[in-house]
């Protein structure tokens, strides 16, 4: 929409009442670009959609796990941080102190 001067930006109200005062307004001088808007947004509320019910999964998958859930306490990691360093590391033994297990990684 950029591309057609039309700036989405952040509004009090939420995404589908900016996009409806697109439509109203922004679009009014371009009514063939209406159908291709709305296309755009329906495709961005499914993908919204598809994003919280993946996080919905790694939530579920990261509470099982043990080492995961221990990482999460620490102020700024999230789930699929947490899974990425245990995928990273898989068994802590191959380290005989810390500081070596960063250079692994390089």
């Amino acid at each position: 929409m950029k591309t057609f001067g039309v700036m989405f930006g952040k509004q009090v109200g939420g995404s589908k009442r900016r996009a409806e005062e697109i439509i109203a307004r922004d679009l009014a001088v371009s009514p063939e670009l209406v159908p291709v808007f709305k296309a755009l947004m329906q495709a961005r509320r499914e993908i919204l959609v598809r994003i919280a019910d993946l996080d919905r999964r790694i939530r579920v998958i990261a509470r099982r796990h043990q080492t995961v859930r221990l990482l999460m306490i620490t102020p700024g990691v999230g789930p699929i941080t947490a899974m990425a360093v245990v995928a990273a590391f898989d068994d802590a033994g191959w380290f005989r102190r810390s500081s070596s297990a960063g250079p692994t990684l390089a």
